[in-house]
């Protein structure tokens, strides 16, 4: 029943972020946000600079490694990831962050947050021949 609460408020904090689709694989948690999220793809970049854990993926995706494997330790790692990003958002720290991109300071990585906010997710249906 824990584990059910937990779920459902990593999923509610997902909605807030418009995070539309959480994937686990063997070594990460990948999150696909929406492309009306209000997460600056900037703030990003320059968090998965900071963070060894993070990784930008193709399709507006996220990556973030997770350490242990049980299901317990996966799901804090998973809420702590949102609230970070959550506190990140709120900051107006976020504005500087910007600001500095702008100003050229890290011009290799500008193109690689256009190219994240550019990218739309692979949820297109494929007509078939009739």
């Amino acid at each position: 029943m824990a584990h059910l609460i937990q779920v459902m408020r990593i999923r509610l904090m997902m909605k807030e972020l418009r995070i539309s689709r959480l994937d686990y694989t063997a070594q990460a948690l990948v999150f696909t946000f929406d492309p009306e999220t209000p997460v600056n793809p900037i703030m990003l970049v320059a968090w998965a600079q900071q963070d060894q854990r993070l990784r930008l993926l193709p399709g507006d995706k996220l990556s973030f490694q997770v350490r242990g494997t049980d299901p317990d330790s996966r799901i804090v790692q998973c809420y702590t990831l949102l609230e970070n990003l959550k506190k990140k958002i709120e900051q107006k720290d976020s504005r500087s962050l910007k600001s500095n991109f702008e100003e050229e300071q890290y011009p290799r990585y500008e193109h690689r947050a256009a190219s994240f906010k550019r990218h739309k997710p692979l949820t297109t249906v494929r007509k078939t021949k009739q």
